[in-house]
């Protein structure tokens, strides 16, 4: 009877015990906030030990999650950076056009800097504008528009051509950006959010308008303000208000909550 009893008890405790994340290698706050919502118990170490869950910032090697025990998980999938780094990806991207040309003309021309030096201060002979990105860099740092070979930064960088012709609505650039979980790669496991993000630029970029075109680039929200307010990562130039919306509305223009900014020219 003692034995039943002790039993139960392990298994009520059992069923008890907070969910172990390691967050040691994560530098943002909100994961922690998402932990302590979630009655996780947080490590900081940036070794990992006996936990469940590991969250961190950087890619992870084959080694490293072949070091991890049967019950521990990761948030990235080895190799994922091919993906998440412009110079990576646009290397790939452009092994693929070559190989399929038809499939593969969604994204401008590309140059990886400074390997493609001289080849992209070439370009420079007619009057365009480029992009300038750093190679790994996010939420709009150090992005730039080059009109002149001169100003080019040589660093490593990837440079597009610059569209000067973008689709807009109601001649205003937007991006809108959707939400996903990709759970497995074999077989393919993809989650969809419902929600998503919607950017639309303040100023007109129609060649109609009197003012001159600017970019608009990735913003994000400082965690001292409101979700509403806007935080641009922009140039000097440019002004972005972030809307949150359900990506379907942009494409829906007859849903009764699609405003006259997201209604498609006819």
């Amino acid at each position: 009877m003692f034995q039943l009893y002790n039993y139960k008890m392990q298994a009520r405790k059992s069923k008890q015990a907070k969910i172990v994340v390691n967050l040691g290698n994560c530098q943002y706050e909100v994961l922690r906030q998402v932990a302590g919502a979630l009655n996780f118990r947080v490590q900081s170490d940036r070794e990992v030990g006996d936990c469940d869950l590991i969250w961190t910032d950087w890619a992870v090697t084959l080694d490293q999650v072949a070091k991890l025990r049967p019950h521990q998980k990761v948030n990235h999938f080895p190799g994922v950076q091919v993906l998440s780094r412009k110079d990576l990806l646009a290397r790939q991207l452009s092994r693929f056009q070559k190989a399929f040309p038809a499939q593969y003309d969604f994204f401008p021309q590309t140059w990886l800097l400074p390997q493609d030096q001289s080849e992209f201060l070439k370009q420079f002979t007619k009057k365009r504008t480029f992009i300038i990105k750093p190679e790994a860099g996010s939420q709009g740092k150090g992005i730039y528009l080059v009109r002149r070979a001169q100003d080019v930064v040589m660093g490593e960088s990837v440079a597009q051509k610059y569209l000067s012709k973008p689709f807009l609505i109601d001649g205003l650039k937007f991006d809108l950006r959707v939400y996903v979980l990709l759970a497995g790669s074999d077989p393919l496991r993809i989650y969809m959010y419902k929600e998503g993000t919607a950017n639309k630029q303040a100023s007109c970029a129609s060649p109609r308008c009197r003012t001159s075109p600017r970019h608009s680039t990735t913003w994000r929200r400082p965690a001292s303000t409101s979700p509403t307010t806007p935080s641009t990562r922009t140039t000097p130039t440019s002004c972005s208000t972030p809307t949150r919306t359900r990506p379907t509305w942009a494409t829906n223009a007859r849903s009764p909550r699609c405003g006259r900014c997201w209604r498609a020219p006819a």
